[in-house]
């Protein structure tokens, strides 16, 4: 049997009924008591996120509070998922 799919849930889903292992992330993984830890020293996988505001809206109000609102959320889960900050001096790390 072969299981493909991008739905993060349907991944857990199908790793918690036995389809075989997988990687989920540590906040959801670590919820469900049907799950145990496996190669846990031996696979660490990172993601990045990226914000991309088109240079014509940075200034937009509502554009700027909701891109601050998705920073301050990344952040506030950093006990959660592990933070590594990726700048350049071509992209700000905040918006104004």
């Amino acid at each position: 049997m072969v299981f493909r799919s991008s739905n993060l849930l349907a991944q857990h889903e199908a790793i918690a009924a036995g389809a075989g292992l997988g990687v989920l992330p540590v906040f959801l993984a670590a919820a469900d008591p049907r799950l145990v830890p496996v190669l846990a020293d031996d696979v660490d996988v990172r993601l990045r996120f990226w914000l991309v505001i088109p240079e014509g809206l940075r200034d937009v109000e509502r554009v700027r509070v909701v891109a601050n609102h998705l920073v301050g959320a990344i952040k506030a889960m950093e006990g959660v998922i592990p933070a590594t900050p990726v700048q350049d001096s071509t992209t700000p790390h905040n918006c104004r």
